[in-house]
C-alpha cells in the first residue's frame, strides 16, 4: 500500500469518525426530545383526567344536592334559583330535541354527549350511588 493510500484511510477514517460522532449527537438529542415530549403528553392526559373526574364529581354533586331540595332535607335561596335555572335550560333542551326530531335528526346522533357517569370508560362510572 503506497503511502498516499495510507493517508487516504486514515483521512477516510477520521471522517467517519467524525460522521460517526454528530450523528450520535443528533440522535441522541432527538431520542431525548422524544422522551421529553413523551413525559409531557402524559402529564397533559392525567391532568385532563383528573379535571374530568372533577366534573363528574362536580355533576354527581349538583344531583345529589337536587335530590336533598326536592326531598325538602335542604333549602337556600341561591340553590332554589340555581335548581329554576336548570328546570329552564331542561325545557329549552326538550324543545330543541323535539325540533330535531321533527326534522328527521336524532338528538342523540347530532352531537349529544353521554354524560360523563355513564361514561363506562370513567373511573367513577357505576358506582352504585342512586339519586
Amino acid at each position: 500500500m503506497s503511502e498516499e493510500q495510507d493517508e487516504m484511510g486514515n483521512a477516510g477514517g477520521a471522517l467517519a469518525s467524525v460522521i460517526g460522532e454528530i450523528f450520535r449527537g443528533a440522535f441522541g438529542r432527538a431520542r431525548g426530545e422524544v422522551d421529553r415530549a413523551a413525559h409531557q403528553g402524559r402529564a397533559l392526559l392525567e391532568l385532563r383526567q383528573l379535571k374530568r373526574d372533577r366534573t363528574v364529581m362536580y355533576s354527581k354533586l349538583g344531583r345529589e344536592v337536587r335530590a336533598l331540595i326536592e326531598g325538602g332535607e335542604l333549602d337556600h335561596p341561591g340553590l332554589q334559583r340555581g335548581l329554576g335555572r336548570i328546570a329552564r335550560l331542561d325545557e329549552t333542551i326538550e324543545a330543541a330535541e323535539a325540533r330535531l326530531s321533527t326534522m328527521g335528526v336524532d338528538p342523540e346522533e347530532a352531537g349529544a354527549e353521554v354524560p360523563p357517569e355513564q361514561d363506562p370508560d370513567s373511573p367513577l362510572a357505576g358506582d352504585g350511588e342512586t339519586r
